[in-house]
């Protein structure tokens, strides 16, 4: 998580957010100050706009990770003196976040169900397909195993950890989620007040923020033409490559709720 004198970015994974806090902490560091400003600065008269680091508890999963710090705080973990600050992140689109989610491999270092099931459900765990990598994660939702949650849901896995990262009370919504509450606008209260940066053009909308909150172009060009940074999506696959029609239509049917508030974001 990212925490600064006038915004704080919530690290969503596998949407491009490490890429984004090297682009931030690199246009803080560079940053041009005005010789009014440096001697307000050093009189105190105005205070410095600063950028901290902050990692959290892992309370997203129930793999080896759980418990340990790390970057990918969430909403509820934000301090309560800097939950009025612009909260922003990032959002991508669904199928593609699977895909890179798969090539990134981490569902092999940090499995979330026992070694001793995926032995006897897979003949080559770390080498399934992505068809059967897609089967698991919906069969066995790794948000289901939380103790905060603890149910079958009625959602697939990107909608339980959406829900989870950027709702105000995410482990209630979760534990009660159900068709009557998908099919209302009710998560438009729910849901805290997040500004998304877009992965399909996030150097330009990561420059258009900054400017926003008053950095200078040419401090923050370089962002423009900065390459991307872990990109797991193999070059020159196209979803087709991964997605049957039967996946699509898993996804669309498990995902629904997710597809609704991301639809609605866009209007």
């Amino acid at each position: 998580m990212i925490i600064t004198d006038s915004f704080v970015m919530l690290n969503y994974p596998k949407t491009g957010s490490e890429f984004a806090r090297k682009m931030i902490v690199q246009a803080y560091k560079s940053r041009h100050y005005s010789l009014l400003e440096r001697v307000m600065f050093r009189s105190k008269l105005k205070k410095k706009p600063y950028l901290i680091i902050k990692e959290f508890p892992n309370i997203r999963d129930t793999s080896a990770k759980r418990g340990f710090l790390d970057e990918h705080g969430i909403y509820k973990q934000i301090p309560n003196e800097h939950r009025g600050k612009q909260i922003i992140s990032i959002r991508r689109d669904i199928y593609d976040r699977y895909i890179s989610l798969y090539e990134f491999r981490d569902w092999v270092k940090s499995p979330w169900l026992p070694k001793k099931d995926l032995d006897e459900r897979f003949d080559n765990y770390e080498q399934i397909t992505f068809s059967e990598f897609l089967h698991l994660l919906y069969e066995d939702n790794p948000r289901e195993q939380l103790p905060e949650v603890n149910r079958k849901l009625p959602i697939g896995p990107a909608t339980s950890q959406f829900i989870l990262f950027f709702f105000k009370e995410p482990f209630k919504i979760l534990r009660n989620i159900d068709d009557a509450y998908m099919n209302s606008d009710q998560y438009k209260e729910d849901m805290a007040p997040i500004k998304f940066l877009k992965q399909s053009h996030l150097n330009e909308d990561i420059f258009k923020f900054l400017k926003s909150n008053g950095f200078k172009e040419k401090d923050i060009e370089p962002i423009l033409n900065a390459p991307k940074i872990n990109n797991s999506t193999p070059i020159g696959k196209s979803r087709d490559d991964y997605f049957t029609p039967d996946l699509y239509d898993l996804v669309n049917n498990k995902e629904r709720f997710l597809f609704k508030i991301l639809n609605d974001l866009d209007d």
